[in-house]
């Protein structure tokens, strides 16, 4: 009996392997000759990278359905998870995503603009945030992309991110906090706040102010307005990601946005 995994365990960082047995072999070739790919080919995956060469395009949904047969995954969510993954690199549908309050990381002049809505007690948003801040700061999305992050929820760890935005120190402040472990406290987010020797009485300040209730909360009001309410949830140059929020797959992704702009599309 084969025992499938859940698609969305948790378990970021995973690779693509290398090589596959035969059992999984004979299984990618079958759910690639199920997979449309209308945009590329008009036919089934397997069609396009049968070709002497094939697009761009189907070659990221290789990668990522050898990823999941090679995870365990059932074939039925690998055909469903491999059709959102589709939708979420071709489609065209953009959001309306104000990019003029919270402090956007990375080159101000790259092309593709990364926007998350995060919860500040969230862990995964912790980790897949810092991993994008990372790559369009140091890594592999340097100068292709940049990214901004804005808290979805009205508690006291996401009104503390709306200071520390207004401080100048949003995201020194964000990856202090993703660098915690254990539960957010108030008390160890002000421990934070006083590591990167911000001023403790403006921060509880500005924390308890109005303003940063006013923040979070059209923050907050512009997501549900997308359809979001989940924390982390992505955007890629306004048009919502539904795929996998591994970071691997996220920058895949931003990357196959990145050379359709370099393409003229």
């Amino acid at each position: 009996m084969t025992l499938w995994l859940p698609a969305h365990a948790y378990e970021q960082k995973t690779p693509v392997p290398d090589t596959l047995s035969s059992e999984q072999i004979h299984l990618l070739d079958s759910i690639e000759n199920e997979i449309a790919v209308p945009q590329c080919c008009n036919g089934p995956l397997a069609t396009c990278l049968g070709r002497k060469v094939h697009c761009a395009l189907a070659g990221r949904l290789h990668q990522f359905v050898k990823w999941l047969v090679a995870r365990g995954t059932s074939p039925a969510t690998i055909v469903l998870e491999t059709q959102k993954r589709y939708e979420s690199l071709v489609s065209t549908r953009t959001n309306v995503v104000d990019t003029t309050v919270f402090a956007i990381a990375g080159d101000k002049h790259a092309p593709v603009l990364i926007t998350g809505y995060v919860s500040a007690t969230c862990p995964i948003c912790h980790f897949v945030t810092h991993e994008l801040y990372d790559a369009v700061t140091v890594g592999e999305l340097k100068g292709k992309a940049r990214l901004m992050v804005k808290p979805l929820g009205y508690g006291f760890a996401n009104r503390s991110l709306a200071a520390a935005n207004e401080m100048g120190r949003f995201w020194d402040f964000f990856i202090g906090i993703a660098k915690t472990r254990g539960r957010l406290t108030d008390e160890l987010i002000y421990h934070v706040a006083d590591s990167l020797r911000m001023s403790l009485g403006e921060f509880k300040r500005r924390v308890s102010a109005p303003e940063a209730d006013s923040c979070v909360k059209a923050s907050t009001a512009e997501a549900n307005a997308c359809g979001i309410t989940l924390a982390p949830s992505y955007f890629i140059s306004r048009v919502r990601y539904q795929s996998y929020k591994d970071p691997m797959w996220l920058i895949d992704a931003v990357e196959c946005r990145y050379e359709a702009l370099q393409n003229g599309k």
